[in-house]
């Protein structure tokens, strides 16, 4: 995702975007995503300054610490 800072309207901006989490670089040996990853990002400007919120949402299978079983959460 990427915001071209002097296009961001004064009421702010509110941007969309799926992505694969390989692209994203979030696979790691102990979360593998199973599915791409949504993102929604806020973006305001304050003075000389950015407020970005971000939120991610995917589907991970990690590893059951008790039982060594994979799940989906």
């Amino acid at each position: 995702m990427r915001i071209n800072i002097t296009q961001i309207p004064k009421e702010g901006l509110s941007l969309h975007e799926t992505s694969a989490a390989a692209s994203l670089d979030l696979n790691t040996p102990e979360i593998n995503f199973i599915s791409p990853v949504e993102l929604s990002a806020q973006v305001a400007k304050v003075s000389n300054r950015l407020l970005v919120g971000v939120q991610a949402k995917g589907l991970i299978q990690p590893v059951c610490s008790r039982c060594l079983e994979e799940f989906e959460t």
